[in-house]
Formats: C-alpha cells, structure tokens, sequence
C-alpha cells in the first residue's frame, strides 16, 4: 500500500503497512456515506497539546470488504489535511482481526488555541487518484487544544474532592461525571523547584496539596500558583513519601517515615492547615518494616478519624489520639480502605504464613470500635510485597484485590465478600490498582500493555483494549493508576494518558504524558510525573 500526505503546501510518499485480512462493521465515518471505504474510531479525533512537542493521537481503522479484499499493491491513500495541524506521517499497524492501528502526531510549533477541521482520507485505486475505492473519500473531524487556557473553575454538584489514594475512602478510583473530551484543554503546569520528586496531590476546596523533598506545598487550583510552602522534615528521615497525604475539612494529612531499628520505621502523622500550611500537631506510630525507598502509607480519613495501615491498623483521632488494632504485620497495605461499618487492611509477612494459612490476608474491623471482625485469605498463596497494593471497597458488599506476585502471570485478582469468602478469582499479568465503578472492575495488564473490564459479580471479562506502543510490544506498564468517571476510563499506557469510552471501548483522548492521576471536584485532571504536576481541564 501507498499513500501521500498532503496539506496546503507538501506532499509526501509514505511506504505504509499492507491492509489485507477481514474486513468489518465500525463506526460512522462522518462523511455521510452509507458504506464507508473504512470506518474509523474514534470518529472524532480529540487530542490536547501544550505547544511544545507533539501529541500523538491513534485511530483503529476497519476497512470494508472491497478494500479489505484488495491487494495492498493496488491501495493508495492520500490523507489532505488543509489546517497543517497534523506532521506529515503516520505509523500504521495491524492488529490481527481486520483492524488496523493508525498512530500520527499534531505539529510540535503549533500555536496556544483552539483547532477544529477535517482530515479527508481518500483511498484510490492509484498514485494520482484518478479513480477511488467505494466510500471515498472518508472525512474525520478533528478538535486540537493546544497551549494553557483558563477558563472560570465551577464544582461538580455531588462530586468530593480528592483525598487520599484512587480519590477516596473506599479506594475505588470512581468520579461520577460524564465527560466531553472535545472540551478537554490544557490549564497550567508547575514544575518542583526542588530536586525531589512531587507526590501525587490532595485536593481540597480549591487547593491542590504535594510534598517535595521535605517539603510541603500548597497550589493555587485556579492558577497553579504557589500559595504556601512548609517545611516538615525532622531527623534521620529517609526519603519523600511519595504517597503519604490525605486532606479532608481543611487539614492536610502527612505521613512521614524515620528509619528505626530491626528494620522498623517509626512514623509520624502530621497535620497542617490547608489555607495557611502552618503545623498543627504531630502524632507518632510505627509503620511497616523497611522496605528501602518505600513510602509510609498513605492516610485515609473518615468522619474526622485517620487510619493509617502500619504493623497494626492504626488510627489517629480529631485530638491526636493513636490507637493500634489486630494482629501485627510487617507488610501492610498502602493505604487503608473505610466504608460505612468497616475499615480494610490488606497485608502479610513475607514468607511467613498468616493465620489463615495465607501468606496475604484481609483484615476487616469495625470501624467504630477495631474490633476485628473476620480475617479473609487471598485466593493466592504468596504474597510478594505490597508496597502499592490496598484493598478496593465495591458496590456489592464486597472488597477487590490485586495480589501483587512477582512474576506477572501468577498475579490474581480477586473479590471477596465481606462475610464470607473468595467469590472468585482470575490469574494474569495485571498490574497496578483496579478502579471499580457501576458494577464492573477495571484494571491494567501486559503483554502486551492493555487494560480489561470484568463483570463485579461474576469475575467474567467484559472486554479488553490493547494501549498504543512505541513498536515495542514487550514495553511494561510499571505502575499504572486509573480514574473512572460515568463514561470515560483514564488509564497510562507506555507512551502517552488515554481516555477510553466505556461504551465503544475505544481510546476518544490522549495526551503525550505519563504520571499519577487525580481529579478535582472543580473539574481539572492533575497528572504528576517527576519533575511537577499538569493540570487540564476536563469541561
């Protein structure tokens, strides 16, 4: 197959992949045909890029038979895009069931505003396009937002604000909003000023709170100004957590680890004014052994109550009391999940077996009073380390895991009832924390990198979406949070954010960055990588 690219003023050959194989059903073109050449989706293409490098937007293509028939010698295509907002090139790839992959990117010199127009795809039967396939030419509307905007920042009704790991108490990475990617746009970027890393934020009535270093600092949600900056860090401390801040009524929450003896980490739960950044008090428990670099685990606030996961299920009062519950575990989960009865840690010893036989386990208590109410094996028999792994409270009474094992295949996920026992599990490379919303559970794999949605009551997979690479299909997601709102799925893959559709199961947004994800009650999605955060506005 060949193709050129033409704008207002080049035109370009381009050697693409042969088409052949089976042809199929897709969406609408947009052109108005009945019966379309090829059938692209998403049909319309949204991307957002900050004017100084490229966003890269994919297409799955699906041709029609006489195209899908044709011999690949005998297609040409001709892309015209008139705006130049697209580079001249294009990587095409097949993905085994008829369907084609179509990755290009946006100009890299692209100016701050708003682009809308067409690509117009012609299929022809040869160089000059004299005569064209059935259903040519193809149009894809395109909408492009480039460069920061600021439009006025307006709360969600009946959406909270993002407090601790995957948004709130229950962990279940869920914002119930539905979402127009066609308005999606770049708002501010802030860069650390320090050398270390910044932490995923806390947000809380319109400022978003990282810590850096030992450091904690306060942004403008509006502007992504600073507002404050405080120092807390306190002798033989090793490094940032990268995941110990939680906010909730106008505190903000810092778990802060110094190393201890027998491996132990003795910890402190800090607390802050989220206006002003100044101290208020300091509370001490000890964490989870020492796992290097790990970070203490990540506070979780319910009714004014903090509960922390350390060698015990650990909770800190509205006055600073520290209580200790249940059996003592030297790896304990990242982050406590809290519903309305009960509180849920999820952890083990390595390599000594629990009560339950298990080497992970589910410790539920009961919230008011610690009382531990029932102890849940995990549906695997080992347990690697959990230095991200916590328990995700669903819709139906029960919990969701992912039990990290270190080879990716023995990995399980899991749902658990709450008084009872395993549902059901399932064996993969899953990776990363699952977010559960309306009943289904989704959750990342690889190999290759790709993300699947199971049914919550059944454990049956609903469907599943391979990420773009870049021609590296042994490419690995190392850690790759999520965000599910009533119609879009946010998910890292290799190269680039992806909103996926729930309903089409097809990638309808991207954007050229990687990082840990939250989303404010004011509508701005924060990306966080290591050298600072990226607000974008989500309407």
């Amino acid at each position: 197959m060949k193709a050129v690219w033409t704008t207002s003023s080049l035109m370009i050959g381009l050697a693409l992949a042969g088409c052949g194989g089976g042809g199929g059903g897709g969406s609408s073109s947009g052109n108005g045909n009945t019966t379309s050449a090829v059938a692209f989706a998403p049909a319309t293409i949204a991307a957002t890029a900050d004017g100084t490098q490229r966003s890269e937007v994919r297409l799955v293509a699906t041709p029609s038979a006489e195209l899908a028939s044709a011999k690949p010698a005998d297609i040409f295509i001709k892309v015209v895009d008139s705006n130049q907002v697209f580079s001249s090139g294009a990587y095409i790839s097949s993905n085994g069931d008829g369907t084609f992959n179509a990755v290009m990117s946006t100009q890299a010199s692209l100016a701050a505003g708003s682009y809308s127009g067409q690509l117009q795809v012609q299929l022809c039967k040869s160089a000059d396009c004299a005569s064209q396939y059935a259903g040519s030419p193809v149009s894809v509307p395109y909408r492009v937002n480039v460069g920061m905007m600021q439009p006025a920042l307006t709360r969600w009704d009946g959406v909270a604000d993002w407090s601790t790991a995957q948004g709130n108490a229950k962990h279940d990475g869920y914002v119930p909003v539905t979402l127009d990617p066609a308005k999606f746009s770049l708002r501010w970027h802030w860069t650390t000023p320090l050398y270390n890393p910044p932490s995923e934020p806390t947000i809380y009535n319109g400022t978003a709170v990282t810590s850096a270093g030992k450091s904690l600092i306060g942004l403008d949600e509006n502007t992504g100004s600073q507002r404050w900056s405080s120092y807390f860090g306190w002798p033989n401390t090793v490094n940032s957590s990268t995941d110990g801040l939680a906010s909730a009524n106008g505190l903000v929450y810092v778990s802060w680890l110094a190393t201890g003896g027998n491996g132990a980490n003795n910890a402190q739960l800090l607390t802050f004014d989220i206006k002003t950044g100044s101290q208020l008090r300091s509370a001490s428990y000890t964490d989870r052994f020492n796992l290097g670099d790990t970070p203490a685990s990540r506070p979780t606030v319910d009714n004014g109550t903090v509960y922390l996961a350390g060698q015990k299920l650990t909770t800190v009062s509205a006055n600073g009391v520290v209580s200790s519950y249940g059996p003592t575990l030297g790896y304990q989960s990242a982050s406590v999940a809290v519903d309305g009865q009960n509180a849920y840690s999820y952890g083990a010893l390595m390599n000594t077996p629990t009560s339950s036989g298990s080497e992970g386990e589910l410790h539920v208590f009961d919230k008011n009073t610690g009382a531990l109410k029932q102890t849940l094996p995990d549906a695997v028999s080992y347990l690697n380390w959990v230095p991200r792994a916590h328990a995700v409270v669903g819709a139906q009474n029960d919990i969701i895991l992912v039990n990290p094992w270190n080879q990716y295949s023995q990995r399980a996920l899991t749902r658990l009832n709450v008084g009872g026992g395993v549902a059901w599990s399932v064996r993969g490379d899953f990776n990363g924390q699952p977010v559960v919303a309306n009943g289904k559970i989704h959750i990342t794999c690889n190999f290759p990198t790709r993300v699947e949605t199971y049914d919550e009551a059944s454990g049956k997979l609903l469907w599943s979406q391979v990420l773009p690479y870049s021609n590296d299909q042994s490419a690995v997601l190392t850690f790759a949070p999520m965000i599910v709102t009533n119609n879009l799925l946010f998910v890292n893959g290799t190269t680039a954010l992806y909103a996926i559709d729930l309903n089409s199961h097809r990638i309808v947004w991207q954007y050229p960055g990687m990082g840990t994800l939250a989303l404010s009650a004011n509508g701005l999605l924060y990306v966080t990588t290591y050298s600072g955060i990226t607000a974008i506005n989500l309407k």
